[in-house]
């Protein structure tokens, strides 16, 4: 009888483990895969020269390829953003091109991103709030880099709006504060430099 109950938990045991196993093969496999697309999406891109906005369009019209990417280097981020109207440009799933945002030219645009904070897969921008005034971020767009650097960090009312008031490229980043559930946090970041890549 004994040696059965140890058959048992050891079998439990040995499940739990190949369920484990495979969870975080997954997940390996998942980041491969990013980085993959990141890669290519750069790699693509950086032999576009000066693309007028109906050569962008034609280039991203397939939706699972990559809009854009962002880089935080300080949060050991890099991640695609999609175009606004790809079912992926959802917050549940990805880092989401806000609305009414659509890039023409970075140098003059605003560009608003938000993306989930916690600790799901999916909480892209968990560690946001470790941004401190002048960091920079990094934002990859047919063929140009643009650096933006952090110049506001505050918290608004969590109500889906976002008061924009500048007139000059401004990059966005939002999510849920950490610290209150009624707040979100905006991360205010003005364009630096840009170049090719």
């Amino acid at each position: 009888m004994l040696n059965m109950k140890i058959i048992n938990r050891l079998t439990i045991g040995l499940i739990i483990f190949l369920v484990l196993c495979m969870i975080i093969d997954k997940e390996s496999q998942d980041r491969k895969l990013v980085q993959s697309n990141v890669s290519s999406y750069l790699n693509n891109t950086s032999s576009i020269s000066q693309i007028d906005n109906s050569e962008s369009n034609k280039h991203f019209e397939n939706e699972e390829e990559y809009y854009a990417i962002l880089e935080i280097p300080k949060l050991n981020l890099k991640r695609g953003i999609y175009n606004y109207e790809s079912k992926l440009n959802n917050v549940d799933k990805n880092i989401t091109l806000l609305a009414p945002t659509k890039i023409n030219d970075v140098g003059k645009d605003i560009i608003v991103l938000a993306a989930h904070s916690g600790s799901s897969k999916i909480s892209f921008f968990h560690n946001l709030d470790n941004l401190n005034l002048y960091d920079s971020i990094y934002f990859y767009y047919a063929g140009w880099k643009y650096e933006f650097k952090v110049i506001a960090k505050y918290e608004i009312a969590k109500d889906g709006t976002l008061e924009i008031t500048k007139e000059e490229a401004i990059l966005y980043l939002t999510t849920c504060s950490e610290q209150s559930k009624i707040k979100q946090l905006v991360i205010e970041s003005k364009l630096e430099s840009s170049s090719k890549y």
